[in-house]
């Protein structure tokens, strides 16, 4: 399941499919604590607003997705 309580999802109550299935066969996981996501979220933004939007003029919207685009293959 993919959605709202599906892999991927901070609020799942139980075990993903993908995590049942390696832990079947012996492979063991860690998952990232829950406790840091706004922060590395908050995190991107900021950089995304100094190295980016700060940066950057725009003559229109084809303009911005082609700046976005490359923008974002060369994010580190």
């Amino acid at each position: 399941m993919v959605g709202r309580r599906g892999i991927g999802s901070w609020t799942a109550k139980n075990k993903s499919v993908f995590i049942k299935k390696i832990e079947e066969i012996g492979i063991g996981h860690l998952q990232i604590p829950k406790v840091t996501y706004n922060v590395d979220v908050e995190k991107v933004h900021n950089t995304i607003e100094i190295e980016f939007f700060d940066i950057e003029a725009f003559n229109n919207k084809d303009d911005f997705f082609d700046k976005v685009r490359i923008y974002a293959i060369y994010y580190k």
